[in-house]
């Protein structure tokens, strides 16, 4: 499924959801596949898109459409170790989409530092609010 379709099925799963009027808010089971990269240590000490400060030993990620506040499942499909992180941060524009950024904890739990990008599946745990879901697919490059 490409993403841009997997985008819009998620927005209408989150609206439905939303709809709902339920208390809490339960993830269906979605899991997404992608590559995983760290952050440089360039970032460490610097503000994240959520306005939190980026500490490398944090188990934060960045993603270009998830809610801040996501938890996601990444595992390493190379070792099948895996990691929860919650999202605080986003991509730059130029990154394709698919890819999960990984402070420095995260990615040595991994085990992938000296990869520096590996294949993963992004399980999504739990998200804190469904209005932030980009209800459109990404543009598209032209």
């Amino acid at each position: 499924m490409n993403f841009t379709r997997f985008s819009i099925i998620l927005a209408g799963i989150l609206l439905f959801m939303g709809c709902a009027g339920q208390e809490e808010e339960k993830v269906p089971n979605i899991v997404l596949e992608g590559t995983a990269t760290y952050y440089a240590s360039f970032f460490h000490g610097r503000m994240m898109a959520n306005g939190e400060i980026y500490h490398r030993d944090s188990m934060h990620a960045a993603h270009d459409t998830l809610p801040f506040g996501t938890r996601v499942k990444v595992t390493n499909l190379n070792n099948d170790s895996s990691v929860v992180v919650h999202i605080a941060d986003r991509l730059n524009k130029r990154i394709p989409s698919g890819y999960i950024d990984l402070s420095r904890a995260a990615s040595r739990q991994l085990n992938m530092r000296e990869e520096g990008r590996v294949p993963v599946t992004m399980e999504l745990l739990d998200w804190p609010d469904t209005s932030q879901v980009k209800a459109s697919a990404p543009e598209e490059t032209r």
